[in-house]
């Protein structure tokens, strides 16, 4: 697969990761599948680039996006932000 590839794939499971993190008892699962799949596949995609390649920005900004939707996740389920939808 191209760089190209991993970075859309990146991307787009990063923002998914956000935006389904706020559906409660969906979110916590799919956003803990999803945040490390950006993760993985950001990585792959700034190594395959070169540097100052195009996709590497994309690439990056999924990768960055996906450590963001852990760390969210991680202080939803911290200080118990599900808990009170769980009443």
């Amino acid at each position: 697969m191209t760089p190209r590839t991993f970075a859309i794939g990146a991307l787009v499971s990063a923002v998914m990761a956000l935006v389904i993190l706020v559906i409660p008892f969906v979110g916590v699962f799919t956003s803990a599948v999803l945040g490390p799949l950006s993760i993985a596949l950001g990585a792959v995609g700034v190594s395959r680039t070169k540097d100052g390649g195009p996709n590497r920005k994309m690439a990056l900004a999924g990768l960055t996006l996906g450590l963001v939707a852990l760390i969210v996740l991680v202080v939803f389920l911290a200080t118990g932000a599900y808990s009170e939808y769980a009443r």
